[in-house]
């Protein structure tokens, strides 16, 4: 909304200004350009937004900025979803399908790096796993009875959101801890953790 309304303030002045060369050739093809962009900018605006708030349950903005939550329908490819928006980054995914709602989603899957890692570390026994940022808490839903999930979250909101929105750490099964604020001096202030 600020980018669009210093839009048209920069287009009134240049055109109510007679001194400027603008007001002499308002219609000449730089001006009309710079029209048509300032119309461009207001639109694409107003779709972003628009686009943004459908199907979203929850606005939250805090000093780390605007969080969404957000329900999709399911497609043709794809199952009904609950997604978590920092902005416009993706920070995790819910199926919301009866009975799927466990399923690590996005790039925590079985065939991600992370997802092929912590499958081999639970063939091994028990894991211990420390994990930087929350997001949904995807990760907890590899956990099993004896496993230990330690999350560190910045984000207050992120910490709310995940306990109240998505079901990965109250359905996990292993216990989960979440330390909040900043993880590099949560990991220094505390005794050493030997997580796997």
């Amino acid at each position: 909304i600020a980018m669009a309304g210093c839009a048209i303030l920069l287009w009134i002045v240049l055109h109510r200004d007679s001194s400027t060369v603008v007001y002499r050739a308002w219609t000449q093809p730089p001006s009309l350009v710079f029209t048509g962009m300032v119309a461009l900018l207001i639109v694409s605006l107003f779709v972003v937004t628009r686009k943004q708030a459908e199907h979203t349950l929850l606005t939250v903005r805090n000093f780390y900025g605007v969080l969404r939550v957000r329900d999709r329908a399911a497609t043709a490819l794809e199952p009904p979803r609950r997604e978590l928006l920092n902005g416009t980054i993706l920070h995790g995914v819910e199926i919301i399908a009866s009975g799927r709602r466990d399923e690590p989603t996005t790039y925590y899957s079985p065939e991600s790096g992370v997802g092929m890692a912590l499958l081999a570390a639970l063939h091994r026994g028990s894991v211990r796993a420390g994990i930087i940022g929350l997001g949904t808490g995807t990760l907890a839903s590899y956990g099993r009875t004896g496993d230990r999930y330690t999350f560190y979250e910045i984000n207050p909101l992120v910490i709310r959101i995940a306990n109240s929105e998505f079901h990965f750490l109250g359905d996990s099964a292993a216990q989960v801890e979440i330390i909040p604020g900043d993880a590099r001096l949560s990991l220094e202030s505390r005794p050493l953790q030997e997580f796997d």
